[in-house]
């Protein structure tokens, strides 16, 4: 067994380190790192709005932030072997998060928008294996730190389905952020102005935000593309 490392630059965007990962879901995005089956790879991530939530963020930007740039992903990883009709099964021997985190509320984003219309943040310092606030004098939250947003690829077959599915959802009123080239990562137009968002989890995973998916876990995915 082999283990790997992916590193990124906390500082810079994904824009700005472009070769480190994607935002999108596309067959073609051409995998930054070749694996065997049961190597070990540890990755680092950036947040999910790509460092526009960070410690000096405004209620301005929670009211209005780019979800152009959401969510930068470390990868892909190409699995040698993989095939589609496969289950990949993926064990999550570690989370380890920064030292800062936060809470916010986007005027209509989430499932919880027509309740919650105002912007609002909450800022966690993480430390010792607990998130405190001060915005929440006298709490602290246990740590239980998950992978939020983790999957693979559709195929070109399962890409057009699900396009054709979303669109017809949005023409029913639906939430739906369509493919759009801006702010996406990698930027060829091949890619971008096709790839599925990274917001709905969907058949090969994505953002899927489960809890339990903590260290000792165990997800099993579908592939649906080499």
């Amino acid at each position: 067994m082999a283990v790997h490392e992916l590193r990124i630059d906390p500082n810079r965007t994904l824009a700005e380190e472009p070769a480190t990962g994607h935002n999108r879901w596309h067959p073609d995005i051409p995998p930054i790192l070749r694996v065997q089956p049961g190597d070990e790879v540890v990755m680092e991530t950036r947040d999910a709005f790509d460092g526009q939530m960070g410690p000096d963020a405004t209620l301005k930007t929670v009211g209005s932030p780019d979800l152009d740039v959401v969510h930068p992903l470390t990868g892909p990883v190409y699995v040698d072997g993989a095939q589609p009709g496969d289950l990949l099964e993926i064990e999550i021997l570690e989370v380890v998060p920064g030292t800062y985190g936060y809470t916010v509320q986007v005027p209509g984003f989430g499932f919880l928008r027509d309740v919650f219309p105002d912007p609002y943040i909450v800022r966690w310092h993480l430390s010792d294996g607990w998130a405190y606030s001060p915005g929440l004098p006298g709490v602290r939250i246990p740590a239980a730190p998950f992978m939020g947003t983790i999957g693979l690829s559709p195929g070109h077959q399962s890409l057009a389905r699900t396009t054709a599915r979303e669109q017809a959802s949005m023409e029913r009123g639906g939430f739906v952020l369509p493919p759009s080239a801006d702010g996406a990562v990698p930027r060829d137009p091949a890619i971008a102005t096709r790839a599925l968002r990274t917001i709905p989890p969907r058949e090969q995973a994505g953002n899927v935000d489960i809890k339990q998916l903590g260290a000792g876990s165990r997800l099993y995915i579908p592939v649906d593309t080499r």
